[in-house]
């Protein structure tokens, strides 16, 4: 896999950190936020980090923002032993196109 091209900035793993905000701008994001790689649009990891996780906890990563997605993802993020998350250097700054 090769790195990403655009800038990433880090910031550390916690569960406080899984904010809406930070949700929607992963997902919305070209950065897997486990390791850095590239990843699709409406993805929330690569497929290497994806397919290292139990089918059960891949299943709970189509939950809803706001009805279990933020711990979905904390959860896959602890799995993978992830330290810090990976993000793009300017997230997008409206989710609403995700809707739409």
């Amino acid at each position: 896999m090769s790195h990403p091209t655009r800038p990433i900035h880090t910031i550390p793993f916690s569960q406080a950190a899984l904010t809406d905000r930070l949700c929607y701008s992963s997902l919305l994001g070209k950065t897997c936020p486990s390791c850095g790689h590239p990843k699709g649009a409406r993805k929330s990891l690569c497929s290497s980090c994806y397919f290292a996780l139990p089918t059960e906890q891949r299943d709970r990563l189509y939950d809803r923002i706001g009805e279990g997605y933020e711990l979905a993802l904390f959860n896959a993020m602890t799995h993978l032993r992830c330290l810090a998350i990976y993000l793009p250097a300017s997230p997008p700054s409206d989710h609403r196109s995700f809707f739409t």
